[in-house]
């Protein structure tokens, strides 16, 4: 080969992977995505070859410290008052209240009158005085490369998160000398909006919902370093049917175009609120 062959060969190469690196980057409409370091992460593994069963992920709770105050999400089952959420939301709470947005953007508070933990589940359900139209509960499993939406409060600010279902994996939570294990849904967080880094810390206990706006797991656990968050699976949300009525219905499907709005319209809304556990 000569070498201006060799020169020619090794620039288109270059172009080509260039290409390439872009549309890792970037969207179809071309917008940067908030965490291009997660989607490269995810998108290198190409969609056939991502396992079924993952690794156990390990959880170890902090436990709640005496006096103090946390914040978790929740999001409504009806309007009798059920909501849903994460026991290790409740865990150690002697005072639970929902606050939820207003259409100004400001919070009020409804106290809850009572909780329960699903037995070997990261799923509670809470009463109160005042619920809200019902989230729709999924039937199906979600499945691997399924997109999936997520709402709630980290760090106590409002949040929406858009992911993709990597597959099933466990769950391992130890309490003291209890070790828990429990199988979970795996997502590799896309994108989190408002804010460029990942922040799961609160987000606990709201809802992840599919294209069809229903719930298909509630967050339970995830890593801001690897960008990825756990989600209970549909099968344990069985329990909550007995107290769930759903009401709220999807005109058109969840996309990247519109989740963020819809996420704003849940927590104004009251459907999506945040808990504020006192210790």
């Amino acid at each position: 080969m000569r070498k201006i062959d060799r020169i020619l060969l090794t620039v288109l190469f270059v172009a080509l992977f260039a290409r390439l690196g872009e549309q890792m980057l970037f969207n179809s409409e071309g917008a940067t995505l908030r965490n291009p370091l997660v989607v490269q992460a995810a998108l290198d593994v190409q969609p056939q070859a991502i396992p079924i069963s993952l690794n156990d992920s390990f959880i170890e709770p902090s436990p709640p410290k005496a006096n103090s105050r946390y914040t978790g999400s929740a999001f409504a089952l009806s309007r009798d008052g059920h909501w849903a959420t994460a026991t290790h939301v409740t865990d150690g709470c002697k005072r639970l209240d929902l606050l939820q947005e207003t259409s100004n953007g400001k919070f009020r508070r409804v106290p809850v009158s009572g909780w329960r933990a699903l037995k070997d589940k990261d799923v509670s359900i809470m009463d109160s005085a005042q619920g809200e139209p019902g989230l729709v509960l999924a039937s199906n499993l979600a499945q691997v490369n399924d997109v999936g939406y997520f709402f709630g409060y980290p760090k106590g600010k409002a949040s929406a998160g858009y992911a993709v279902n990597l597959g099933r994996s466990r769950m391992v939570r130890q309490n003291g000398r209890a070790r828990i294990k429990e199988i979970s849904d795996e997502w590799a967080i896309y994108e989190m909006l408002p804010g460029k880094k990942i922040a799961l810390g609160g987000n606990s206990g709201g809802p992840m919902l599919n294209a069809q706006g229903e719930v298909v797991g509630v967050v339970s656990a995830g890593s801001d370093r690897r960008g990825r968050v756990n989600t209970s699976i549909v099968p344990s949300l069985e329990p909550l049917r007995r107290f769930s009525k759903p009401e709220q219905q999807l005109n058109q499907p969840l996309t990247r175009k519109n989740y963020v709005a819809y996420g704003q319209a849940l927590r104004r809304a009251g459907l999506v609120s945040k808990v504020d556990c006192r210790t």
